[in-house]
């Protein structure tokens, strides 16, 4: 994952910069730019949003990816060391053909913990997760720009790929072209109603308890802002750790929200 973090505060005016999403190609193209022109922010606007609530979510979203690329560079600062270090094993696992574990997350890699020892290191690769997007949390879009592609499904249609596999297996993330002839990522809930009891526009419990991860989230780049400015934490690792612990327990509970809103959800 790439290292120039440096360029994730706003510059002034760029707000009204235009992104191109003529093709698919380009709306991808367009990703990266937004993160190297220090817009992090302005990603989830690449994403088709069916209704309000949804569109909400988003746009909340969109500013927990900036305080998250401006909590980077911090990061960087105070431990320029320990991001080489990650940032050099992410470039080895690359170079010999080696997924990393954000990559296994996005090509379907992770599976459900049954067992404590599939729990320990679900935990533990939850922290390396964690460690490996403190360090460099948008260099996918970056230096692993030629491993992302498309592929065609049809005039209006594109999947993603990456390395030639889809992301998001088995229904895959998509690049459609919507009525204002853009072309914008694409979540695979048409004709799917296990996701669709999911989403934010399945009802207003799903809506608020999305906005409530998205707040964990927010709460958690805050809290380790300030943990990691008075010096409580002496290396990546230990952020990691911390984040990490921050996220598990809320987020089992959140998860277990969605589930019981899902269900209510489900045709009788």
């Amino acid at each position: 994952m790439a290292a120039s973090l440096g360029l994730l505060m706003l510059l002034g005016g760029c707000g009204d910069r235009h992104y191109d999403q003529s093709t698919p190609e380009r709306t991808l193209e367009s990703a990266s730019a937004m993160v190297a022109n220090g817009e992090p922010q302005r990603l989830t606007s690449l994403i088709w949003a069916e209704d309000e609530a949804t569109r909400q979510v988003y746009d909340r979203l969109g500013r927990v990816l900036k305080r998250g690329g401006d909590l980077a560079v911090l990061i960087q600062e105070r431990f320029p060391e320990d991001v080489k270090r990650v940032q050099s094993d992410l470039d080895r696992a690359g170079a010999s053909g080696q997924p990393t574990v954000l990559e296994r997350t996005l090509t379907g890699g992770n599976r459900r913990a049954r067992t404590p020892q599939a729990q320990r290191e679900q935990r533990q690769q939850l922290e390396a997760a964690i460690r490996a997007i403190f360090a460099d949390p948008y260099g996918f879009l970056e230096r692993g720009r030629d491993r992302l592609g498309t592929t065609f499904v049809n005039d209006t249609s594109s999947a993603i790929t990456w390395d030639g596999r889809l992301v998001l297996p088995p229904f895959g993330l998509l690049i459609q072209q919507q009525d204002d002839g853009k072309w914008y990522l694409t979540l695979p809930t048409q004709g799917i109603p296990q996701i669709k009891r999911f989403l934010p526009s399945a009802s207003e419990d799903m809506a608020m308890i999305w906005m409530a991860t998205i707040q964990l989230l927010d709460n958690v780049l805050v809290d380790m802002d300030a943990r990691i400015r008075s010096g409580r934490y002496r290396s990546l690792d230990e952020a990691a750790r911390g984040a990490g612990e921050m996220i598990f327990l809320p987020g089992v509970m959140l998860f277990a929200a969605f589930q019981q809103a899902s269900e209510s959800e489900r045709p009788q």
